[in-house]
């Protein structure tokens, strides 16, 4: 990418520890070349646990980086399993990176990562996992064929590559552009591209076309998690609901109330403080 020109910023999230908070970082000891290269940003940031498989201000380190020039935003998640999709809402295109021959043929099938992927692609495809690496893009096709497509316009596809060999990631990146130009150039309610392929060189999109759209539903569901954070980042500030939960918490280890129960009661105690 940064060889055709482009100013990659490279957002690779890792996951903190539960017990000390603390993070490896160390993303950026495996990119030796492109942490080099001038054209490329590569930061890494720790989750301090926010769920979904991104950090806290990821969306907010898109923009940035968006605002500093960088026309190509990667954003590596944690990848903890099925359930890490909030990236889906923080970039234009999903991409699910699948390792061959891990032993469940069920993996295809599964719900959550699998859904939200807008293409799926097998990497390590070479020398003995050619084979297995064949067999997983199969398996995840056939899973494939039996979701409902997130766009009416684009169907996921599966592809195999090999960053050791360096096969097949010039065509991974092709399929990217032509996600993009599909996404930037089609409308919701459409059954055919409305622009033609010179509008896509530059980048623009319609104003309501299908990527823009996502955008939007981007921010929204952006928006309700920062109020989310911050009503219960109040929460835990609170004098008043700190020592009710003190309370509570003796409660409920002598068994005297249910954790839904203590629950319920410290909601009634900031409900009275916001009537109050």
């Amino acid at each position: 990418m940064t060889a055709e020109g482009h100013r990659v910023a490279v957002i690779a999230i890792d996951p903190s520890s539960s017990r000390t908070g603390g993070s490896i970082l160390g993303d950026k000891t495996r990119m030796t070349m492109l942490s080099r290269d001038a054209k490329a940003f590569v930061r890494p940031a720790a989750t301090w646990g926010t769920l979904g498989g991104l950090a806290q201000y990821t969306n907010d380190v898109v923009l940035l980086c968006e605002a500093c020039g960088y026309d190509i935003v990667l954003v590596e998640t944690v990848g903890l399993g099925q359930s890490e999709v909030a990236v889906d809402d923080a970039v234009d295109m999903c991409m699910l990176l699948l390792p061959p021959a891990t032993g469940d043929d069920l993996q295809g099938v599964k719900k959550g990562i699998m859904e939200v992927a807008d293409l799926v692609v097998i990497n390590k495809s070479d020398g003995d996992l050619i084979t297995p690496a064949r067999h997983a893009a199969s398996s995840v096709r056939q899973a494939l064929s039996l979701s409902r497509p997130k766009s009416r316009h684009w169907k996921t596809k599966v592809m195999r590559c090999s960053a050791l060999m360096d096969e097949g990631i010039e065509d991974v990146w092709d399929t990217v552009r032509e996600y993009r130009h599909v996404m930037s150039n089609t409308f919701p309610g459409s059954k055919t591209t409305t622009c033609s392929e010179s509008n896509d060189s530059s980048g623009e999109s319609g104003q309501n076309s299908e990527l823009v759209q996502k955008r939007a539903r981007q921010s929204r569901e952006w928006m309700l998690r920062q109020f989310q954070a911050r009503v219960l980042r109040e929460l835990k500030e609170d004098v008043d609901i700190s020592k009710l939960e003190s309370e509570l918490e003796t409660e409920l280890i002598a068994g005297h109330v249910t954790p839904r129960a203590a629950a319920g009661r410290l909601l009634e105690e900031f409900r009275g403080q916001r009537r109050s």
